[in-house]
């Protein structure tokens, strides 16, 4: 690996911690099962940087009040021995711990012999319940608030040298070193397979953890963003946000005439538009910046020759799958209309296989049927009901019983 290739390994992504993303991590339960897809860690040094406030202290006293529908608000009283972070006078804090189900309570923190060490931030945007308005709430990794029992350390506090935080004492030390950190802003690290932690943040697909956005990164970032491959280009502009300075805004307005092209679908066959998505991140990046800027094309309509070329391609593949093997497939174009300011196509695609010969006509599901002239055509269904892109299915010539068969199941289809 290059000297900045690890840096490849780093997602686009700036999350504050309180909001809604996919943490690994259950401090008062065990791991959620449901999950098996990418899994997100908060290192405890990100923990630390992202929390308003940072206390240890005993809880004393618990009211839990019924909210709205089957919300349970629990409102404790802490009486504070130490406030590693914030600006906090009292000889006591109180924060509220909103749930809906009776079962995730932290009543037990009661008990806790050594008392807790509690991860705040103030509640905001709440909507219409005005009683969470300005209150201290914990950090929410998966649902469950981070309070940590200072008489037993759970499972899955992690270093953000992907290293298990198990003794107390290591763990204050971060947590106090790191709570006076400036940094605001986090990237995701890839957890490799050899780390330690790997086994424990693994569920089916990638883990990542969550650490502070130093300024050691900088510099690879400043590499990747003069790489030959688009989407490092793209992570380069998006993370080279969270380090201001002369030399990031002048790599970043270099990537504004970026020409790599990425498109969006509107359907399996259909072009929505053409994106520069590596300019569209350095917009942002210097816009969050607070940089002037100029106007830049962030995007253009797909040409004739790409859509055609598209729907070529997209229902050649599908038919190959649907059928297997030994035929010949072709697509063509028929009629097409605007809809809702898009051309739409119809497509015909003909099946040739020996003696067995039938061509399909692909009719948009939106279309009113007046004026198509489908005469002579089974009806099979239509793929995609309801979803958009969908079409209505018609075949004419004869194809043997489970052939026909083979490509409803495939394609879904539904009268």
């Amino acid at each position: 690996m290059s000297r900045f290739g690890w840096i490849s390994e780093i997602l686009i992504r700036s999350h504050a911690l309180r909001c809604c993303w996919l943490p690994a991590l259950l401090l008062l339960g065990t791991a959620n099962p449901g999950f098996a897809e990418i899994r997100v860690a908060p290192s405890l040094e990100w923990l630390s940087c992202s929390a308003d406030a940072i206390v240890i202290g005993n809880c004393v006293r618990l009211t839990a009040t019924p909210g709205p529908g089957d919300v349970i608000y629990e409102d404790y009283v802490v009486e504070v021995q130490e406030v590693v972070k914030g600006d906090l006078k009292d000889k006591q804090i109180n924060f509220t711990w909103r749930q809906i189900d009776a079962s995730q309570s932290a009543m037990h923190l009661l008990k806790a012999k050594r008392g807790v060490l509690l991860f705040l931030a103030k509640s905001k945007d709440h909507g219409p319940e005005q009683r969470m308005n300005d209150k201290w709430v914990p950090l929410t990794p998966e649902g469950n608030p981070w309070i940590v029992d200072l008489s037993k350390l759970p499972k899955g506090i992690f270093s953000k040298e992907m290293k298990s935080i198990s003794e107390e004492p290591e763990m204050l030390r971060i947590v106090r070193e790191w709570a006076k950190s400036p940094v605001k802003q986090s990237l995701w690290l890839e957890v490799p397979f050899e780390s330690p932690i790997f086994n424990q943040l693994y569920s089916g697909s990638s883990c990542y953890l969550m650490v502070p956005a130093e300024e050691k990164y900088r510099a690879g970032f400043m590499t990747l963003a003069r790489s030959r491959e688009a989407h490092d280009r793209a992570k380069a502009a998006s993370e080279l946000a969270k380090y201001a300075g002369k030399e990031t805004e002048a790599v970043l307005r270099e990537l504004l005439k970026d020409d790599a092209e990425s498109v969006s679908h509107y359907a399996n066959d259909e072009i929505a538009s053409v994106n520069y998505h590596v300019r569209a991140a350095a917009y942002q990046s210097l816009k969050a910046l607070g940089q002037q800027l100029p106007e830049v094309a962030m995007e253009r309509k797909p040409t004739a020759v790409e859509q055609r070329a598209l729907r070529e391609k997209a229902w050649k593949a599908s038919f190959a799958q649907a059928l297997k093997d030994g035929w010949t497939i072709t697509v063509t174009d028929g009629p097409s209309r605007v809809v809702d300011q898009r051309e739409q196509f119809i497509v015909r695609v003909t099946c040739n296989r020996q003696k067995d010969l039938a061509t399909f006509t692909l009719v948009p599901k939106d279309w009113p049927l007046q004026g198509i002239n489908v005469e002579g055509m089974e009806y099979l269904g239509t793929n995609g009901l309801h979803n958009q892109g969908g079409r209505r299915f018609y075949r004419q010539g004869e194809l043997p019983g489970e052939v026909t068969k083979a490509i409803i199941a495939y394609f879904g289809l539904e009268k």
